[in-house]
Formats: structure tokens, sequence, C-alpha cells
């Protein structure tokens, strides 16, 4: 069970399943209450205090895994605004030089729409998601017993010598002050024995 009684939470991963934590916790808990959510989890979102949800992602809005179709549906709930900042959507060289090349639609459509979205600005709506790009996590903070900050790392991208995008800490930290942080970057298999 999770506490929601802070203001602001962080969400690390821009995947699906990162999308999916963050419109749960910024959707109008009403909308909810027709589906199979768990009657506890529910309580607890009726309950909740949270206004800022903090999405971080280490790499660019063409690394982004998260679907087109994901990220449009976090900028269209009711009472919550997606904020992008316009300096974080926009490519970064390297993201550039791929973007010219070609890259497949649902990337594409990604960089477009982060583009486009970010700039809306601020929005006036109670809640807000907003999505921080090049930005990896490398420290949490925490006061008896309870995160109170998570400290990110701003990103550079760089090509490896495989040829593969890879987000590269700058030294420039900042802190930010949360209550709660839901981890989502990704899992790795554990071997059964016997099974191949």
């Amino acid at each position: 069970r999770f506490d929601l009684s802070c203001e602001r939470v962080a969400v690390v991963g821009i995947g699906n399943v990162a999308m999916d934590v963050t419109r749960i916790l910024a959707r109008d808990p009403e909308s909810l209450a027709g589906t199979d959510i768990a009657g506890y989890a529910l309580d607890a979102l009726r309950k909740s205090k949270v206004r800022e949800i903090l999405v971080f992602g280490r790499r660019g809005p063409l690394q982004a895994a998260f679907s087109p179709k994901e990220i449009k549906e976090i900028a269209e709930l009711a009472g919550s605004d997606l904020v992008v900042r316009p300096e974080e959507a926009e490519l970064d060289p390297v993201s550039r030089e791929d973007f010219a090349k070609g890259v497949e639609v649902p990337a594409r459509q990604n960089v477009e729409f982060l583009l486009e979205h970010a700039k809306r600005g601020e929005g006036s709506n109670p809640k807000k998601v907003r999505l921080r790009l090049l930005a990896s996590p490398v420290e949490l903070l925490g006061e008896g017993g309870k995160v109170s900050a998570v400290r990110i790392e701003r990103n550079g991208l760089a090509r490896g010598e495989d040829g593969d995008v890879r987000a590269r800490g700058s030294g420039q930290l900042e802190t930010f002050p949360v209550g709660l942080v839901f981890r989502s970057v990704g899992y790795f298999g554990v071997p059964i024995p016997g099974v191949s």
C-alpha cells in the first residue's frame, strides 16, 4: 500500500508501464470506480493529495519507449496538464541525425507530439504531469525513514562504439522534493533451471 498524502511524486521511466502508473495517479479517481481496480487502491486514490507527478527519462523524446497513444492519453486527462519543457522536447544533435535518416512511425509521432505539446506551457488544471527528459535519478534523499527528495543528473546523448545512443551524465544536478518514488525502468529475466 502506498502513502499518497504527499503533494509530489516521481515516476522513473518513460515506457508504457511508467505511463500507466502516471495515468492512475493523475486521473480522477471517480473515473476508475467502474473498473476492476482494487477497492483499497481506489480508496487510497480518493484520499490522495498528489498534485504533481514528475516523470523522469534518462534519454530524449526520440528514444522514449512509450507509445504515441499512451502519451496522448496522459495529455488528454481531465483535471491534469501534461507539461513538457520546450528545450527537452527538442532533439539533440545525435537524435536529429537519426531522425533525418528515418525512424519508425511511433518514434516520429512521439517527437512531433512532444514538440507541439511543449508549446502549451503550464496549463490551468490543478494536477500537473511534468515530463522531464534527459534526466537520470542518481540519489534518493530521506528523512525519518521516508523518501523526501530525488536528485537527478542532467544528461546529454552520445553514440557508443556499437552505434547505440546512450545517456551521459553532465555533472549538473537538480534536487526535487518528493514523498514517493515509483521505479519503472524495465526488468531482468531470471533463468529457471531446466527451462530453455
